[in-house]
């Protein structure tokens, strides 16, 4: 029997930006959480997912704008350097606005400095 690698590729729908905002506000809305809680939870998920392929001694780089994917970012950096890891955050100043989220990682992530 030939088994090919297309065969343990998992299906998954591509979701447009404005798709995303309706999931994450029904998210908020169903599980009675605010933004920022699951911005945690997405973050916690990818840095779990992530650790199997990182080396204890890895330097780690993260780029954020300063909108909720932002947020994410610092997120997934903070939780990263709690574990040990040094982390690099670059900020990209494309508009100056940030999102509230953002701001709350922002913070979190200056006490670890």
């Amino acid at each position: 029997m030939i088994k090919l690698a297309a065969d343990n590729f998992i299906q998954m729908k591509i979701l447009t930006a404005d798709q995303i905002k309706e999931v994450d506000q029904c998210s908020i809305l169903l599980q009675k959480i605010s933004s920022w809680d699951l911005m945690e939870r997405a973050s916690s998920v990818f840095v779990n997912a992530l650790l199997p392929y990182l080396r204890k001694n890895t330097s780690v780089h993260v780029y954020c704008g300063k909108g909720n994917n932002g947020g994410d970012g610092l997120a997934i950096a903070r939780m990263l350097a709690e574990k040990g890891f040094s982390i690099h955050v670059i900020i990209v100043e494309h508009t100056p606005k940030a999102s509230q989220d953002f701001l709350i990682n922002y913070e979190k992530i200056k006490l670890l400095s």
